[in-house]
C-alpha cells in the first residue's frame, strides 16, 4: 500500500504506512530504505532526514560482520587501480544513462572496470555494459556476506555503489567494508548514512561547499564541474521546429515520474497555466496507464479552474526513441520539486527544450540547477515559487527567445562536460586518484 500511495503521488499517505512497517519490522531494511527515498518527495528539514538515514545504520548494521578492511589496502604496484562498481540497475534503467559513458570512457592503462551485477532480467542495455566491462559478474544469487567476500577476493580498490537507498541496493554489503576505499555515487540524491562508505561525488552546483556537508556521513568528494556525464540515445530524434509556432499557444511539459508531481507542484503549474489561458500541459509517466491516477491527476487541475482538455496524460511508449519524439510537441518543461528530474532534464534539454527549475537547498532539489549551469543556462534558474512561475510566464510570451533556444540547445549540450565523455571520465578518474593516494598516506601515517 505504501509503495502505491508513493508511485501515485501522495507521499504523505506513503510515508505514514512506511513509518508503521517500520515500527512493526524494525529489522527490516528494504522498507526502511523505502522511507529514506520517499522522504526525498516532500519538503523536509535536512537535518532530520539525516537523522532517520542515521537511524538506518543503527538498526541494520550493527549484526553485520566486522569489516573486512579498516582504511586503506596495499598501494597498486605495476598494476591498474581496480574500481568496482555495484548496482541493480546495469539495465533499461535512468543509471544506465550515466554509468554508460563512465564504463566506456575509463583509462584502461590505468584502470581496471570491475562490475558486479544484480540485475536478475538481462536486457539489451546489460548486455552492451557488459561488454564495457573488464570483469562482469551476476550477483543477484549472493547474500551479502558471499558478495562481499567476493570483492574482498577480487582486491577491488575502490568499491562504488550507484544505488544508495533505492531499491535492491546493496548497502549491507558497503556495511562490511569489503574494499579499502568505498564511494557512492549516482543513483540517489543524499546520503547513505553509513560510516563505512568514505566519499560521496557530487559537484559545487548540487552540494555548495559548507551548505550540505553536515548532513552526510560520507565526506562529499566535489567534480570539478559537473557529477554527471549523460549518454544520449545515438537514434535520437531531431529536434522539432517550435511548436508554438504551427499551434498558435504554448504547450508546457513534464515527463517526471508521477512520485515526483508534488501537489505543491501542481499547484504551480496550474498559476503558470491561469496566466497563459490557451496554453497546455503535457504529463507523462508509467503510471498514466491507470485510468484512476489519470482522473486524479485531471480532478486536482480542474478543482484549480484548468479545463481537461488542456491537461494531455501520456504512458509508456514502445521505443526510447519515440520517448523522445514527444519531447517534440512541448515548448517548454517544468522541473519538479523537491526532487528534481534528472534523466529527464537531459533528455528535454537534449530535444531543444528549456527547462526551468526550482533550486532547493539540498541535492535532492539543485540537480537542475547543476546541469543548467554546467550549460550556461543560469537564466533558466529560480529559487522561489514566484520566480519560477514569472520564469514560466516570461518565456511563454517570447517566441523568438525560445526558438532561438531550440535551434542551438543541443549544439550546446554536445560542447559541453554534460555529454563529454572523455573529459567528464578524466575528472572522475583524478578523483580516484586522488582519493587513492590520500588513503594510502592516511595509512601511512597511522602504522
Amino acid at each position: 500500500m505504501a509503495n502505491l500511495f508513493k508511485s501515485i503521488g501522495k507521499t504523505e499517505n506513503a510515508l505514514r504506512y512506511y513509518r508503521k512497517i517500520v515500527a512493526v519490522k524494525p529489522d527490516s531494511p528494504k522498507e526502511h530504505s523505502n522511507l529514506l527515498l520517499t522522504m526525498h518527495y516532500r519538503t523536509f528539514d535536512p537535518n532530520a532526514i539525516f537523522i532517520e538515514h542515521q537511524k538506518w545504520e543503527s538498526l541494520h548494521t550493527a549484526k553485520v560482520t566486522k569489516p573486512l578492511f579498516s582504511i586503506s589496502g596495499t598501494p597498486p604496484k605495476n598494476r591498474r587501480l581496480r574500481i568496482g562498481y555495484v548496482s541493480p540497475d546495469f539495465r533499461k534503467h535512468s543509471v544506465s544513462y550515466f554509468i554508460e559513458p563512465i564504463l566506456a570512457g575509463h583509462n584502461r592503462s590505468s584502470f581496471e572496470v570491475i562490475c558486479y551485477s544484480d540485475v536478475v532480467h538481462y536486457d539489451s542495455v546489460t548486455e552492451h555494459l557488459r561488454c564495457l566491462s573488464d570483469s562482469w559478474n551476476d550477483t543477484s544469487s549472493l547474500t551479502d556476506q558471499q558478495l562481499a567476500e567476493k570483492i574482498k577476493n577480487d582486491r577491488i580498490d575502490i568499491l562504488v555503489d550507484l544505488a544508495g537507498h533505492t531499491a535492491n541496493n546493496r548497502l549491507l554489503v558497503f556495511a562490511r567494508k569489503p574494499a579499502p576505499i568505498q564511494v557512492t555515487y549516482l543513483g540517489y540524491p543524499n546520503t547513505t548514512g553509513l560510516k563505512t562508505i568514505d566519499y560521496r561525488i557530487t559537484d559545487t552546483y548540487a552540494d555548495p561547499v559548507g551548505a550540505t556537508d553536515q548532513y552526510h556521513s560520507e565526506q562529499l568528494l566535489r567534480l570539478p564541474q559537473s557529477f554527471l556525464c549523460y549518454s544520449p540515445a545515438s537514434d535520437s530524434p531531431e529536434p522539432s521546429q517550435l511548436p508554438a509556432l504551427e499551434k498558435g499557444n504554448i504547450t508546457f511539459g513534464s515527463f517526471n515520474d508521477r512520485a515526483k508531481i508534488s501537489s505543491e507542484m501542481l499547484e504551480l503549474w496550474s498559476a503558470i497555466l491561469q496566466a497563459q489561458p490557451k496554453s497546455e500541459l503535457i504529463l507523462k509517466s508509467t503510471y498514466f496507464t491507470d485510468t484512476k491516477s489519470k482522473q486524479d491527476v485531471v480532478a486536482m487541475f480542474r478543482n484549480k479552474g484548468i479545463l481537461p482538455e488542456r491537461i494531455r496524460l501520456l504512458s509508456a511508449v514502445a521505443s526510447h526513441q519515440k520517448h523522445l519524439g514527444l519531447y517534440n510537441n512541448i515548448d517548454i518543461c517544468l522541473d519538479t520539486f523537491p526532487y528534481n528530474g534528472t534523466t529527464t532534464t537531459c533528455e528535454a534539454l537534449w530535444m531543444g527544450i528549456p527547462v526551468i527549475t526550482l533550486t532547493g537547498k539540498t541535492h535532492v532539489s539543485r540537480v537542475g540547477y547543476s546541469l543548467l549551469n554546467n550549460l550556461g543556462l543560469t537564466d533558466l534558474c529560480t529559487f522561489t515559487p514566484e520566480e519560477y512561475r514569472a520564469k514560466a510566464q516570461a518565456l511563454a510570451s517570447d517566441l523568438v527567445k525560445l526558438s532561438q533556444i531550440r535551434s542551438n540547445l543541443r549544439s550546446r549540450m554536445e560542447g559541453s562536460i554534460v555529454t563529454d565523455r572523455i573529459k567528464f571520465v578524466q575528472s572522475l578518474e583524478t578523483a580516484y586518484q586522488n582519493i587513492w593516494e590520500f588513503g594510502n598516506q592516511t595509512k601511512e601515517s597511522n602504522s
